[in-house]
C-alpha cells in the first residue's frame, strides 16, 4: 500500500472521508491515499491527479438474507436496486453482477433485465425445461469514458457464448444513477425468486 507524505490519519491508517466529503483528486499530490467509509466495508483509493482510482475491489451491493419472490404476473418486476456512486467506476471500471435465482421448473421464459437509470444495459433470458435455478455473472465496462459502457448478453446468465451482440450504453456514471434489476416472466402461476445478489465494482 503506498503511504502519504503527510497527512492526518484515521483508524485505517489514511485520511478518512465519506465519498460525499472527499477532496478533489487534483487538490492532493499523485499517489495520495485515502479511506471512504460509506463505499462498500470502506474502501481504499488513490488519486492520479485527475480522478481517484480503486486501490483494490470494491464490495457495493449486496441483498444479504432477503430474497424477493414475484409470482403470478407477466409484467415486469423490479427485485432489487441501489445506487452507484458517481465516479466509483473510473474511466475503465467493471461493474459486476452476480444474481441467483430460485424458479419454477418449466419451459415458459424468464427475462432478466439490469438498467442504469432509465437505460436497459443488460436483457437475459434465462430457465428453461428442467431448469429450477439459475446463477449469472454479468459485468458492464465503463470505455475510457464514464459515459460509454459495454456489457454482456446473452450467454447462460452471462456466462458463454451466444449468437446476442455485445451490448452498448451511454449512461452517465460520474454522477450518482440507480442501478435496478426487473425480471419478468413468460407466463401466469409461476414463481421467480432473488435468492441472492452481490455486487463490486473491479
Amino acid at each position: 500500500m503506498f503511504k502519504n507524505l503527510t497527512s492526518s490519519s484515521g483508524a485505517s491508517g489514511y485520511p478518512e472521508y465519506t465519498w460525499a466529503t472527499k477532496p478533489d483528486a487534483s487538490s492532493v499530490r499523485v499517489n495520495h491515499v485515502i479511506f471512504v467509509t460509506d463505499i462498500g466495508n470502506g474502501s481504499y483509493f488513490i488519486s492520479d491527479g485527475t480522478y481517484w482510482k480503486k486501490v483494490h475491489p470494491v464490495k457495493l451491493y449486496t441483498t444479504g438474507s432477503t430474497t424477493t419472490a414475484v409470482t403470478n404476473t407477466t409484467a415486469e418486476t423490479q427485485v432489487a436496486s441501489f445506487t452507484l456512486p458517481g465516479g466509483v467506476m473510473g474511466l475503465n471500471g467493471i461493474l459486476r453482477l452476480c444474481p441467483m435465482f430460485s424458479q419454477t421448473n418449466s419451459a415458459n421464459t424468464k427475462t432478466l433485465r439490469i438498467k442504469l437509470g432509465a437505460a436497459t444495459v443488460i436483457t437475459q433470458a434465462f430457465g428453461g425445461a428442467g431448469s429450477a435455478s439459475a446463477y449469472g455473472i454479468l459485468t458492464v465496462r465503463n470505455l475510457n469514458s464514464q459515459s460509454s459502457q459495454k456489457s454482456t448478453q446473452g450467454g447462460s446468465l452471462g456466462v458463454g457464448t451466444t449468437s446476442s451482440a455485445i451490448g452498448t450504453s451511454a449512461a452517465d456514471t460520474s454522477a450518482d444513477i440507480t442501478v435496478s434489476l426487473t425480471v419478468q416472466m413468460g407466463a401466469l402461476a409461476e414463481t421467480v425468486t432473488l435468492e441472492h445478489l452481490f455486487v463490486e465494482v473491479l
